[in-house]
């Protein structure tokens, strides 16, 4: 028993109340913000060719200043500003064992910066009477994502359309973002004691790569094509008591993988591909949690997706191609749940997608 709930009729009855509804403009305008963002950049690059090895270096640096407006819940101007500098260096070297075998090394230091809903200072600010401070906000000091990236792999070119490669990477990452709930945060001047939303940094997070990658031909048009990668990762929070728990790198899932089957040959150009992906995290601490309370049941999961397309050209002549599409053959859903997938948060569904269309060249 569920308890009481409204009749279907009383249900559809409402929809007749809609036209005497108003728009609530003041909610509308405390979503609004602005923010301007100036990069400034500079970087020098060389490519040294040796007998069997191709050695590619440089340095980047970049000057990042943002300025941001928005709105708290009464209509008041809020504002941030934020500045910060951020030195890449990257060596990529490309080494030929012979004419079909190369090993390729890279490394390199990458950034990402947040996005701009993440840091805009959209307050909303609840006071209760013994003094509890509660609300949402945009965090305008998150820090952008800093990476330092090592890439290795073994390449072999073979005739036709065969090929196959085995890679391993490392990612040392900092300032990972993640959206939650704090219980006891100051953001943008306000101190929070009783509970916000908003997004925040992570300490340090690792990722451990494995890639596997073949190709294969046949003379009568038809391949064969798949990749899978296999990731171990780790992101450390520390909290109000200085404790420290450690959760697996946010949207990133441990398991990909896509096959396709195709025809090449002609006028033909047909591929049926899968697509793969494993479960990942998605948000830290569900809204009547915090980062302090964090367990495998408030964490909201994405499930685990596997989706079929088809793809088909025909090209009719030098200049035009016709071609067809279809996504999500199989109809797949993706969901998202808190711990298990019995306690479900969210449910999509997609349908399928066909597109036909024609691409002329002049």
């Amino acid at each position: 028993v569920f308890g009481n709930h409204v009749s279907g009729a009383t249900a559809y009855a409402m929809r007749n109340q809609v036209a005497q509804m108003d728009v609530d403009f003041e909610d509308a305008i405390s979503r609004d913000f602005t923010t301007d963002e100036n990069i400034n950049a500079v970087y020098v690059q060389d490519t040294i060719e040796l007998e069997n090895a191709v050695v590619i270096a440089g340095v980047r640096y970049e000057r990042t200043k943002t300025d941001s407006k928005a709105y708290d819940q009464d209509g008041n101007r809020t504002s941030s500003d934020k500045s910060y500098g951020f030195l890449s260096p990257s060596v990529t070297v490309k080494y030929f064992i012979n004419d079909q075998v190369q090993l390729r090394a890279a490394i390199w230091r990458g950034l990402s910066r947040p996005g701009f809903t993440q840091t805009a200072p959209i307050t909303s600010v609840n006071y209760g009477t013994a003094g509890d401070v509660s609300g949402s906000v945009g965090n305008p000091d998150l820090k952008p994502y800093e990476a330092t990236n090592f890439d290795l792999s073994l390449e072999y070119y073979g005739e036709d359309m065969t090929y196959a490669a085995i890679g391993i990477f490392r990612k040392d990452i900092k300032n990972a973002i993640y959206p939650t709930v704090q219980k006891v945060a100051t953001i943008n001047g306000i101190a929070f004691n009783d509970g916000v939303e908003t997004w925040i940094n992570s300490g340090d997070s690792y990722i451990n790569g494995l890639e596997l990658n073949g190709q294969y031909g046949w003379d009568n048009g038809l391949y064969i094509a798949a990749n899978v990668t296999f990731t171990d990762s780790e992101s450390e929070f520390k909290f109000e008591d200085s404790s420290v728990f450690k959760t697996p790198f946010r949207k990133l899932a441990e398991k990909a993988a896509n096959i396709s089957v195709g025809y090449d040959k002609g006028p033909w150009d047909v591929r049926l591909a899968g697509n793969y992906r494993s479960e990942y995290i998605d948000w830290l601490a569900d809204e009547d949690g915090d980062i302090g309370n964090v367990s495998k049941n408030n964490t909201r999961w994405v499930a685990p997706f596997m989706q079929f397309d088809l793809v088909a050209k025909y090209k009719v002549n030098e200049n035009l191609t016709a071609r067809f599409e279809a996504a999500n053959l199989n109809n797949r859903p993706e969901y998202y749940y808190w711990g298990n997938k019995g306690q479900l948060s969210q449910y999509d569904i997609y349908g399928k997608n066909y597109t036909i269309g024609v691409e002329y060249t002049f």
